[in-house]
C-alpha cells in the first residue's frame, strides 16, 4: 500500500449532536488540515490492517474498516471515531491520545495476563530453522 492521505469523509460514530460530540468533531477538522503525514502500516488484525498516521498533536491510529477492525476502533475510541480513505480504503481513525494509551496499556497488560493463565496452550515454542541449528 503507497503512502498517500486520507480524504475525510465527514461522518462520525459520534454525531450525536451533544457538546462533547461537537468538541471532537472540530477537534479532528483541526487535525485534518494536515493531510501531508506518511502513513505507517504497523500490522493485521483478522485480516485487518492496522497503522499510524502523525499530526499535528501526536498521531492518529487508522484500522481498516471490517467487522473486526470496527469493533477495535470502537473499543479504543469509545463509539468516537471517524472514517477516513486510503487509497479508495476506508479506515476507522483513532485520535492516540492520553486517555487511549491508557487504554492500551491495561488491554495489553489483560490480554497477557489471560494468555498466560491458560493451563493447556504453550506459551512459549521453540522454532528450530531447517539446519536444525
Amino acid at each position: 500500500m503507497s503512502a498517500k492521505d486520507p480524504a475525510i469523509e465527514g461522518r462520525s460514530s459520534a454525531g450525536d449532536g451533544t457538546d462533547a460530540s461537537k468538541s471532537h468533531q472540530q477537534h479532528l477538522s483541526k487535525r485534518d488540515d494536515l493531510q501531508d503525514q506518511p502513513y505507517h502500516p504497523l500490522g493485521h488484525l483478522d485480516g485487518a490492517e492496522i497503522g499510524v498516521m502523525s499530526t499535528i498533536d501526536g498521531q492518529d491510529i487508522l484500522i481498516e474498516h471490517s467487522n473486526m477492525g470496527q469493533r477495535l476502533a470502537c473499543l479504543l475510541a469509545m463509539g468516537r471515531t471517524d472514517i477516513v480513505h486510503l487509497d479508495e480504503t476506508p479506515y476507522w481513525r483513532v485520535h492516540h491520545s492520553q486517555e487511549i494509551d491508557r487504554l492500551l496499556v491495561e488491554l495489553i497488560d489483560l490480554l497477557i495476563s489471560i494468555r498466560y493463565a491458560h493451563p493447556t496452550l504453550v506459551q512459549l515454542e521453540l522454532a528450530l530453522d531447517e539446519a536444525g541449528t
